[in-house]
């Protein structure tokens, strides 16, 4: 690689290092006017600003090969982040296409490892098997080289469905730990997570979620949020509080969150408003009539849950009875496990809850039926449970 380009490298490659020293190339007057921009795009992923990295340098382009194709490689990435993965895949391609020829090892190995991550969030496995095999090609330079194709390994097995095996080799990378940088670390959390959810073990998946949250840039990410509310709906049943602005630059995640309120809320055409959407984006993902097609995950569990809730609320409305006390009664028992308070109240008064206050008269009901019958009715995460009495 040209001298001429040496600065401008130097900062791209700290950016998962050292970002601090990266800052300071924004101040040298080696890079150029837009190796800064790029730079700086750069430093705007690391802090969740992916749609602010794109309007910065989607405007701009180079004449000079490797500007232009580390231009899209940030891009590109912007992109998968945003869960923009069909434009994310196409801009990293172009990158990877501009910048083979010229020979910078890390440079190429960074974006083959990019494009990994976008074909793997489009279950895409022929792609991400022949992409990891070029990795393997080009032979690791240092350990965190090293690290990244082991963790693509990792998500290769996952991909197949060798979850056994994925838990082993999960537990094999364990000793790398310490060696790992930020952006590895939260890889690593966020594959064992998958393996747990695919294997119904949410105890460990709450844990990785608390390990997450150790990460301060990730705990404020739309991921984390997504991941938090969809966990909470699976175990909690509680309802979904949606603040569409925490998913302003994941739109796809946004959709999908959605989805599985409205269905919890017994909307299923509003569900099928965002699925087509969603359908439109990814077709190979989201089928038709709400049928979703692609490996599972903590989305495929909370539809087939939402799915099942919408059934069972229609089953509760052959559980009138001739009090609101008794017909609630027969739901709680009914139910087998927590019912969110709006739902109850709107199977109860045939409407929901205009606002917070509205469920007071829930609880005076909840409350008289306790005091009356002597339940064990428990308030947990915003829905009501009734306890096996035995407890």
């Amino acid at each position: 690689m040209h001298h001429r380009y040496k600065a401008f490298t130097e900062a791209l490659e700290f950016l998962s290092s050292n970002p601090e020293k990266t800052k300071n190339y924004l101040k040298d007057k080696r890079p150029t006017q837009l190796e800064k921009k790029i730079i700086e795009a750069g430093l705007m992923l690391r802090d969740n600003r992916f749609q602010e990295a794109i309007e910065m340098l989607s405007p701009l382009s180079s004449t000079d090969p490797y500007i232009e194709s580390q231009r899209l490689l940030t891009l590109g990435i912007a992109h998968n982040n945003r869960t923009d993965f069909a434009k994310g895949v196409s801009l990293l391609e172009a990158s990877y296409k501009l910048g083979r020829e010229l020979r910078n090892h890390q440079r190429e190995f960074m974006t083959l490892y990019s494009l990994f991550t976008a074909y793997a969030n489009l279950q895409k496995l022929d792609r991400v098997e022949s992409i990891l095999s070029e990795m393997k090609k080009m032979s690791a330079q240092n350990g965190h080289e090293t690290i990244s194709i082991g963790l693509c390994e990792l998500q290769c097995l996952m991909a197949k469905q060798e979850l056994s095996k994925a838990k082993e080799y999960c537990l094999d990378l364990k000793k790398h730990a310490l060696k790992m940088n930020e952006h590895q670390k939260i890889f690593y959390i966020l594959s064992q997570f998958s393996i747990s959810v695919q294997l119904d073990d949410l105890t460990e998946a709450r844990a990785c979620m608390v390990s997450l949250k150790a990460h301060r840039k990730y705990r404020t990410s739309a991921n984390f949020n997504f991941m938090k509310l969809l966990l909470d709906y699976i175990e909690e049943s509680g309802a979904i509080y949606l603040e569409e602005a925490d998913f302003k630059d994941a739109h796809d995640l946004l959709l999908q969150i959605r989805i599985i309120k409205c269905l919890s809320e017994d909307e299923k055409a509003r569900a099928e408003i965002a699925w087509k959407e969603l359908h439109e984006l990814q077709p190979n993902l989201y089928g038709p009539n709400l049928c979703y097609l692609g490996s599972k995950n903590l989305f495929s569990v909370a539809l087939a849950k939402a799915m099942a809730d919408t059934v069972h609320a229609k089953n509760f409305k052959s559980h009138q009875a001739a009090t609101k006390e008794e017909t609630l009664l027969n739901i709680l028992k009914d139910c087998k496990g927590p019912i969110s308070k709006e739902q109850l109240y709107e199977f109860l008064y045939g409407a929901k809850p205009e606002n917070k206050d509205e469920l007071v008269k829930l609880a005076k009901l909840v409350s008289r039926i306790r005091s009356r019958l002597g339940l064990q009715i428990q308030t947990r995460k915003g829905c009501y449970v009734l306890m096996d009495q035995k407890e």
